[in-house]
């Protein structure tokens, strides 16, 4: 079969599959009582028992139950849908009556007289319920209409190797997949893309698992695409079209939700097509692949992310889908990412004999690689001594000669000394109980002693730690291979540098050379025999430009490149770590601006469909991220705002800053007050949901007790104390990115935004500011323990705190209490500054939804004269 008539019978099955979806289900009659008449608009109905929970049903007129059907239109556009009269009579049908709301519709005279009648439905902004009702009141038939923006996202398809992929017909398919979500496809696919460095016909190693993370081959793709590309957008999603993966099973690969994905090249293009939807499902829709548990068993749906030909969308991963389709991140969360702020900047590059940089195309950024910050230098160990250099690892731990004779040694003492003890003690003649327990505690004894001298052992490893100096196991390295070493090396117990410095590795004659220098580096360029040269000639904790008479103490990494002319400086430039040029800057004025700062709270490790479904991986695996590594972003680093009602651009409304930026407050649970993974997940499990009921709580109290004293209500001040510490490292890499021109923040306001997690670790960033910058304003969403905190009101012109009101609700309905962190009032604030969410919203409050931040968009909707109103700037 040629490539056009497969195509034409791809795209019948399609079609059929996305805009009926009727063929393969197996309904009663009643269920199908509403039937598609506009291309624009998408079914989905009820078919597999493990989705049962996803739908709700109803009796129809003959009291047999059926499951509600979903609609989804397109936002502000009238459409209509089909009503089956079904064994309804002609002169009966015009007692059938149609409700939106309180709403009466009409179905079209015409229709009345046909086996379909046809129902307008008018233009809406929101969801809505249609009731089909009888004379006297009874619910026949009901559909819930999903309301959704109709809008484009940009998809870029990138290969590798040579593919026969078309543009217009891998358009089309996307196109009518997505569209059941009511989100267009802007697909474009670039030239075959080539780099020196990038062997188009290796295959690719196999990804996680779990789709958490990129591997090294996938950041190295990533990164050299958009270094030789630097004006690509980074507001698309694309699809690297690779030769494959090791594992040959593998068909493509994206980390969820996250915009870069991966496809393995093939001459089948129908099977092509359906693995890029499927992996810009899990990219544009953060969709998981059918399967485990509570999912139907692996290729019995018709759904896009199970196996065989399907491509089918149910409404749960239309409202994914429109929910995370803003969120753009080339980067996984494990991965260092380039930012100004960070104490210690890392350089790489290669010098010749003369330890000169030979320049391509006369620019140094193009040999000098600036990949990431830290907030501490690399922990790099140069072992020289035969009996540490490690035999085999065991948990990450390694394992060397000194570990066996320190074991040798315990045991042969261990020995000697039961045999002593059990002859001084005449053990001989004891009973068996008292020999056992003596045995038991030299068993004891000797576990901890063993212990505690494998830590001493490990800890002989820092007499290796390197601080300059050759690199011996990296000889002969490429710069990629060096910085992909250092990136996944050991990290150092220290959390944070004391002064700003830069780390070089610099590649001599094949050997790479470890330096440690100050944050200002100095280069000189000249020319020699057409070639252009760059060399290091000095380092510096100064910004000098003495072509502008200018000098300050540096507060950020700068780079500062001295042009020669017959041995004199004839021109200066200076550049920032992300090799921006800020020359011309440094004698501007100053402006006065408003900087808000976002600082989320915990971030669990999975990306559901909702926020309770993105604590599953607590739940179910005991998986959290590693504590946050104190860096600040200029961007949503980690989706955590903007994926959920665009919270992030809500108050970027109401403040109208001049820059934005975001701290990441994540530290695991037994900072919190649950204090373990294993005490939250069993709160979580046993806590009684929201009462179906408002004005009937039964969840008053569990098994006799009350129910909110199963919340662990003594505050643990000890992990408060540890977030607000790191908070203060936040904080100097927040002073050093406003002050990338030194004392530039001064006049500066501050706005904060904090939820959860992230107040501790607000008031961390408040203490290292406090004097370099004016506070305006502070918004604490749904704090965790903020008794433990304090806030000084006469530091701030606005400070408010929302959350659930715990004394109110603790006795008649804890069924509404915030479960993941229990409200209580932050130190220092006044009570009339604490805003309750409103009664009115019953069901956006519970164990989890009373801490959703997405669920806090009714702060906006405040009057000017209400508490919690956020004044418009």
């Amino acid at each position: 079969m040629n490539f056009l008539k497969q195509y034409q019978l791809v795209t019948l099955k399609v079609l059929f599959l996305v805009m009926f979806g009727l063929a393969l289900d197996s309904f009663s009659f009643a269920q199908q009582r509403f039937v598609q008449l506009d291309s624009t608009t998408h079914f989905d109905r009820y078919k597999h028992k493990e989705w049962v929970n996803k739908y709700e049903t109803i009796a129809n007129e003959d009291s047999v139950r059926f499951y509600v059907p979903y609609l989804s239109v397109q936002q502000n556009a009238p459409t209509k849908v089909g009503f089956l009269w079904n064994k309804i009579k002609r002169g009966k049908r015009s007692e059938i009556e149609f409700y939106l709301d309180t709403i009466q519709l009409k179905v079209t005279e015409e229709s009345l007289k046909l086996d379909t009648g046809v129902l307008m439905l008018p233009a809406r902004d929101d969801n809505y319920v249609v009731f089909v009702k009888q004379k006297n009141g009874t619910i026949i038939a009901q559909l819930n209409v999903a309301v959704y923006w109709s809008h484009e996202v940009d998809v870029i398809v990138v290969p590798l190797v040579e593919t026969a992929l078309n543009v217009d017909s891998l358009s089309r398919y996307m196109n009518s997949v997505f569209a059941q979500a009511q989100l267009g496809i802007h697909l474009s696919i670039d030239p075959i893309f080539k780099d020196d460095d990038i062997d188009p016909e290796v295959p690719f190693v196999n990804p996680s698992v779990d789709f958490d993370r990129y591997t090294d081959q996938m950041h190295q793709l990533r990164d050299r695409y958009f270094e030789e590309n630097p004006d690509a957008s980074k507001n698309a999603y694309y699809v690297f079209v690779v030769p494959g993966f090791n594992n040959e099973t593998i068909e493509g690969y994206n980390v969820v939700n996250k915009s870069i994905s991966f496809v393995k090249n093939s001459e089948d293009t129908w099977r092509m097509y359906r693995t890029i939807a499927q992996q810009l499902g899990s990219s544009v829709g953060a969709l998981r692949f059918i399967g485990g548990e509570d999912q139907p068993q692996k290729g019995t749906t018709q759904n896009l992310m199970d196996l065989g030909i399907g491509v089918r969308l149910i409404h749960e991963q239309w409202e994914s889908i429109q929910r995370n389709c803003h969120a753009f991140s080339i980067y996984d969360d494990y991965e260092d990412v380039r930012t100004t702020g960070g104490l210690i900047a890392y350089y790489f590059w290669e010098e010749n004999d003369k330890g000169e940089i030979v320049a391509k195309n006369g620019k140094l950024f193009s040999q000098v690689k600036m990949p990431f910050k830290r907030n501490h230098y690399s922990y790099y160990q140069n072992i020289t001594s035969i009996f540490f250099k490690p035999l085999f690892t065991v948990l990450s731990f390694r394992i060397n000669t000194i570990h066996f004779i320190v074991f040798i040694a315990i045991c042969v003492l261990i020995y000697y000394l039961r045999k002593w003890l059990f002859r001084k003690g005449k053990m001989a003649n004891r009973s068996r109980w008292l020999r056992f327990g003596a045995n038991l505690g030299v068993l004891i004894f000797f576990g901890f002693v063993a212990y505690q001298t494998f830590l001493l052992v490990n800890r002989g490893y820092r007499l290796f730690e390197m601080k300059g100096g050759e690199i011996t196991e990296m000889e002969g390295a490429s710069l990629s291979e060096m910085r992909l070493a250092i990136e996944n090396g050991i990290k150092p117990e220290v959390l944070s540098e004391e002064k700003l410095g830069s780390e070089l590795f610099v590649k001599q004659k094949g050997k790479w050379m470890l330096e440690r220098r100050k944050n200002v580096l100095y280069f000189n360029q000249y020319k020699r025999n057409d070639e252009v040269y760059y060399k290091l000639v000095k380092d510096s904790d100064s910004l000098v430009v003495s072509t502008m008479d200018y000098a300050e103490k540096a507060e950020s990494h700068y780079i500062v490149i001295n042009y020669l002319s017959d041995g004199k400086v004839e021109k200066q430039r200076v550049f920032n770590h992300l090799r921006v040029e800020i020359t011309s800057k440094i004698s501007l004025p100053n402006p006065k601006k408003r900087i808000l700062l976002f600082v989320n709270g915990y971030r669990p490790t999975s990306n559901g469909n909702s926020f309770e479904a993105t604590f599953d991986s607590i739940m179910k695996k005991g998986l959290e991220h590693a504590n946050s590594n104190n860096l600040i972003y200029d961007h949503d680093r980690y989706n955590y705002w903007e994926i959920w009602n665009e919270m992030n651009k809500r108050f970027e409304s109401k403040i109208n800053p001049g820059e934005t930026f975001y701290a990441d407050g994540h530290h695991s649970v037994s900072t919190s007050n649950h204090r373990g993974l294993v005490e939250f997940t069993t709160l979580s499990q046993e806590y009684p949901n929201r009462c179906k009921n408002p004005k009937k709580h039964v969840c008053q109290d569990v098994e006799g007790d009350m129910t909110y004293e199963m919340f662990n209500l003594k505050p643990n001040k000890k992990g408060f104390e540890e977030r607000r510490r790191n908070g203060r490292i936040a904080g100097r890499n927040l002073y050093q990115m406003l002050n990338e021109i030194p004392n530039q923040s001064f006049d500066d306001t501050l706005y904060i935004v904090a939820h959860s997690m992230g107040y501790a670790y607000a008031l961390g960033i408040t203490d290292e500011l406090r004097g370099k910058i004016n506070f305006g304003g502070f918004y604490i969403l749904a704090p965790e323990n903020a008794e433990s905190g304090k806030v000084n009101m006469a530091e701030w012109k606005e400070i408010w705190q929302y959350g659930s009101d715990f004394d109110e609700n603790k006795f008649i309905s804890p069924c509404l209490l915030d479960g993941i962190a229990p409200q209580t009032k932050a130190g220092g604030l006044n009570k009339e500054n604490r805003v309750f969410i409103p009664d009115n919203l019953y069901k956006r409050k519970g164990f989890f939804d009373s801490h959703f931040v997405g669920y806090y968009t009714w702060i906006f909707k405040l009057d000017e004269d209400e508490p919690g109103y956020i004044r418009q700037r």
